[in-house]
């Protein structure tokens, strides 16, 4: 769902990467762990809101908050599949991948939502800071 995700889904696919790859890394603290995770909940939760937010005010006709929890959810799980397969496995660049997240995205909203294309673009551009 824009820059933010991304970078989110591509920091957490480099960090899995490397811990893979090298033991060496000091371990992480359960404190640490539980940070993490309520902070990514937080920011779940902010773009479920903002998304439901943008579309009431782009005047889309059915909007509800489970539908802008499918779109949010259906955007993140996208951007990880999208990050692993075009970056990691087929090692494209990442403008690509960007540029293919976006329309996916954009895709994506305009399906749960049954809007327009201008509308859809309007509802994912929240998240492009």
């Amino acid at each position: 769902m824009g820059r933010i995700s991304v970078l989110i889904c591509t920091l957490l696919l480099y960090d899995a990467t490397a811990v893979a790859t090298q033991a060496t890394d000091p371990p992480v603290s359960p404190s640490q762990s539980l940070l993490l995770s309520i902070a990514v909940i937080l920011w779940f939760a902010v773009q479920v809101y903002t998304t439901a937010f943008t579309a009431r005010k782009v005047r889309v006709f059915d909007v509800s908050y489970g539908r802008a929890l499918w779109a949010t959810v259906l955007v993140n799980v996208s951007s990880i599949l999208i990050q692993g397969v075009l970056v990691e496995l087929l090692r494209l660049s990442q403008l690509l991948a960007v540029v293919v997240l976006i329309a996916v995205a954009v895709f994506i909203f305009k399906l749960v939502f049954t809007s327009t294309v201008r509308q859809a673009i309007l509802i994912w551009s929240p998240f492009w800071p």
